[in-house]
């Protein structure tokens, strides 16, 4: 019977923590929760064989058993906590680079560089960089806005300004990538996401990285 009770006890030590902590984009708050319940509960077990009518032997035998598994599993959650912290960096960063790359491919080479070069190939009067700009991409354009590149439905995160006929600037936000300020305020109202500005002039493009 207190086999029995001391089993259903251990799963209730560790299922309990773990769905009171359960975070879907945070696993690890679950896992620790739910392993300092069997750690506790570890602890309780060692107490009751200490009370219970064994043999010496076999208390330290079960103490040195479960004394092992503490430290091997203390040893490997740890490392197995710094590693995932590790890749989660590793990942944010890969992340970064490919979301500047999308934006950087698609305001410079696919936007820019085109009405930038279309401007210095006319002959006799010129078209000023705004309207050309309006002539190649005003169809895909809404409310003066590009759709995302993740989300076609999504205009909010690309951004167009028009300045006279001369300058056309845009402000594209990543939604999903970290920059480098966490504080940063981006133009479509989010924080510390990546950010970049397109200047598109007579005189070439212009590309900075805001966050």
């Amino acid at each position: 019977m207190m086999i029995a009770i001391w089993f259903v006890a251990g799963c209730l030590a560790v299922a309990v923590p773990f769905y009171i902590f359960h975070d879907p984009f945070d696993l690890w708050s679950s896992l620790h929760a739910a392993g300092i319940g069997g750690t506790i509960y570890l602890f309780a077990f060692l107490y009751y064989l200490s009370k219970t009518e064994i043999t010496m032997k076999f208390r330290i035998l079960a103490g040195s058993l479960i004394g092992v598994f503490l430290v091997a599993n203390g040893v490997y959650w740890s490392t197995a906590d710094k590693m995932s912290a590790y890749q989660r960096a590793l990942l944010s960063k890969i992340r970064l680079v490919i979301g500047e790359g999308i934006l950087v491919s698609e305001d410079v080479t696919e936007r820019g560089m085109p009405v930038f070069a279309s401007y210095h190939k006319q002959t006799g009067k010129k078209k000023g960089i705004v309207t050309l700009f309006k002539e190649m991409h005003g169809k895909k354009m809404k409310d003066d806005m590009f759709p995302g590149p993740y989300i076609e439905t999504d205009p909010s995160k690309r951004f167009v300004y028009f300045y006279g006929d001369t300058a056309v600037v845009l402000v594209s936000v990543d939604t999903v990538a970290r920059g480098r300020e966490e504080l940063f305020v981006n133009a479509n109202g989010n924080t510390g996401r990546l950010q970049t500005t397109t200047r598109i002039t007579a005189r070439g493009v212009d590309y900075e990285r805001n966050n």
